[in-house]
């Protein structure tokens, strides 16, 4: 034997059913359904339908709690973030600084030994001939230079 379907009338004040009609509508589902949905809904979940509001009141507090972590957040990396970056970036161009400073050390370094060798040379240069003391001069030079230059290379490596 078959079942009939049976019906049941709930009568709601007006307003309410104005708005179960207009959400049942924007959910594309008939009036039946969105109540059997949200009659299911509440039984499933275990909300209690009466205190609905104080979880709306729930929301707004959670609302309100997540503003404040924000505004925390926000105060904490312009207290502290911040300025630790900028901190950070000012020690980076000090380095900068300090390494340019060594190199220039070294340069002026290599400077000075290519001057001692030109002064050693030029001493030299009072006992030979003058196409001696450049070749002697040119010899000492390229070796410097090629010291100079793989030390530099070894460096940046």
């Amino acid at each position: 034997m078959e079942e009939k379907e049976t019906r049941t009338v709930i009568k709601v004040e007006k307003p309410l059913k104005l708005r179960i009609e207009k959400r049942s509508k924007e959910l594309d589902m008939s009036m039946k359904d969105f109540i059997a949905n949200s009659c299911l809904y509440v039984l499933r979940s275990g909300i209690d339908p009466s205190k609905v509001e104080k979880q709306e009141g729930l929301d707004k507090e959670m609302a309100k709690m997540r503003s404040q972590i924000f505004g925390f957040m926000k105060k904490q990396e312009i207290d502290f973030v911040k300025p630790m970056a900028q901190a950070m970036q000012e020690v980076r161009i000090r380095i900068n600084e300090i390494e340019n400073t060594q190199k220039a050390i070294q340069l002026l370094a290599f400077k000075n030994k290519i001057m001692q060798e030109i002064q050693l040379s030029a001493s030299y240069k009072l006992s030979n001939n003058d196409e001696d003391f450049i070749k002697n001069l040119s010899h000492k030079m390229q070796i410097i230079f090629d010291e100079e230059i793989e030390k530099f290379t070894n460096e940046m490596r």
